[in-house]
């Protein structure tokens, strides 16, 4: 089977997420609903990746830990 590359976006196939919204129109992307402004400033690493996998914060996730 041969692989062919695309250029930008050319072919990509676009669907709904709950992970994220972008509007690249007007500068906006967000992660679960937060801010990638707010969580780079206020948030660690961990914090994120536990957001982006079970959709909760950090609070959240002291109160109910999930096995990463």
């Amino acid at each position: 089977m041969e692989t062919t590359l695309a250029r930008g976006l050319k072919d990509v196939i676009l669907d709904t997420t709950e992970s994220s919204y972008i509007d690249g129109e007007v500068g906006i992307l967000l992660y679960r609903g937060y801010s990638i402004h707010d969580l780079a400033e206020h948030s660690n690493f961990e914090e994120v990746v536990y957001l982006l996998r079970a959709g909760a914060t950090g609070e959240e996730r002291r109160r109910d830990p999930v096995d990463l």
